[in-house]
């Protein structure tokens, strides 16, 4: 088994984007913090348009005749008033400047995704024309008030029409309404606007600059690697709590927003705690992994990182009572007070993620782990067993075939816990002494 990195020396490249496109707010060369703004986005999601290329009360075309005169393709960009698709006696355009999202010819309709840059904050409807009443009637007939929220396509009023029909107005584009003038029949609807701003997440300098997206980030920094984490990208101030575990008594208000260290396991109390108070992060060397499933909802798996939790989890042994290699625990109690990023991101596969904890000062790498031998300790990187630690027993001399059906090079494990148990030898990874001991 190939020996993994505890601690490393790293140089980091992140890059960091919109989820729009905006105003970015440093220039290379830049020192930036984690929490630096590197850019930053007032707009409005651009609502989707279904643009249906068969007249009203006309049959849709045959998709071969929609295909020869289909002008746009899925992903293209178009502007407003564009020719969308050519057919005979007339043309349909774009009612909107955006992006193609769905073409369907079966349907004959073509899903458009607004461009949000080119949507405007406010809609002025002239409703008392479209419902042909007066305008001081209008207040009247609508079936939406100021303050009220409407969907695109929504009613927002309605008047009798000839012959006993009914006059609808339609909203749009999704929005509130904020006014109602009977003094011009006008209905004034305004649209969500969504701000949006991307951190630099390192300590480090501004390498490259991506116009109206963001920013290349680049640092030199000492890399904790952890076994499984939860949570996306946090920062703050280290805390190094202690050597024995950490429990909910010892997480107080006044640790909100910090980054909690403990060289031993964590309670589900703690998660908890943690929860309520604010903290950006914590690091430990282990959890119970059914507390850990209580405290986020699901149980552990070996791809995390979308978990809705308000601050990121990094173990760096794995689930049960195990503490953390002395060396990481000296860095962190050697960097207490300074700040640190982390992100508890974990995807357990060749070239896959793991959770991280990273500190801008300099150590010596340290290596975990090496080759799996008789007696010695290791860890369940993959399936039901996943981060629990056990005793190597033996090793099969011909691969074994596993329910899944793939035949293997095999181990026998005793796992903490679950008793003896056959496992493939690329699912294991070797332990030192240092991750081992109870904690």
């Amino acid at each position: 088994m190939a020996e993994q990195n505890l601690l490393s020396r790293e140089q980091l490249r992140v890059v960091r984007r919109l989820p729009v496109l905006g105003d970015v707010l440093v220039a290379v060369g830049d020192a930036v913090e984690p929490w630096t703004v590197l850019a930053h986005a007032q707009q409005m999601p651009g609502d989707p348009y279904v643009v249906e290329l068969a007249a009203p009360g006309r049959a849709v075309p045959e998709p071969a005749v929609l295909e020869r005169g289909l002008q746009v393709a899925v992903g293209d960009v178009v502007a407003e008033d564009d020719i969308l698709c050519h057919l005979p006696g007339q043309d349909v355009r774009a009612p909107v400047a955006g992006r193609v999202e769905l073409v369907s010819l079966v349907r004959g309709r073509i899903l458009l995704r607004e461009d949000p840059r080119s949507a405007q904050p406010v809609v002025v409807i002239d409703a008392a024309r479209q419902l042909d009443i007066w305008r001081a009637m209008l207040p009247m007939y609508m079936v939406r008030q100021a303050g009220q929220q409407v969907a695109r396509g929504g009613v927002i009023a309605a008047a009798p029409g000839p012959h006993g029909s009914l006059r609808h107005v339609l909203a749009p584009a999704a929005g509130t309404i904020e006014r109602i003038d009977p003094q011009t029949g006008y209905v004034y609807l305004v649209r969500p606007v969504r701000s949006s701003q991307v951190t630099a997440f390192l300590r480090g300098r501004v390498e490259e600059v991506l116009p109206s997206e963001g920013a290349v980030i680049e640092c030199v920094a000492t890399v904790l690697q952890g076994v499984y984490g939860v949570g996306g990208e946090r920062w703050g101030d280290l805390v190094a709590m202690g050597q024995d575990g950490l429990t909910a008594e010892a997480i107080t208000p006044d640790l909100s927003g910090r980054v909690l260290a403990t060289a031993g396991q964590l309670t589900g109390g703690a998660l908890a705690r943690a929860r309520s108070v604010g903290v950006a992060g914590l690091v430990a060397g282990s959890c119970d992994g059914g507390e850990l499933a209580a405290a986020t909802g699901r149980e552990p798996g070996s791809v995390t990182g979308r978990e809705d939790l308000p601050f990121a989890l990094v173990l760096t042994e794995g689930f049960g009572a195990l503490s953390m290699h002395p060396a990481a625990w000296a860095l962190l109690q050697a960097q207490n007070g300074r700040t640190v990023s982390l992100t508890g991101a974990t995807q357990i596969r060749s070239g896959g993620l793991r959770p991280r904890v990273i500190l801008y000062t300099e150590a010596a790498p340290v290596r975990r782990g090496g080759g799996l031998v008789a007696g010695g300790r290791v860890r369940v990187l993959r399936g039901r067993h996943f981060g629990r630690s056990g005793t190597l027993l033996a090793t099969a001399e011909a691969p074994r075939t596993f329910p899944s059906g793939a035949t293997l090079a095999a181990a026998r494990v005793d796992v903490d816990g679950a008793g003896e148990v056959w496992l493939p030898r690329a699912n294991l990874e070797a332990l030192e002494d240092g991750g081992a001991a109870g904690a």
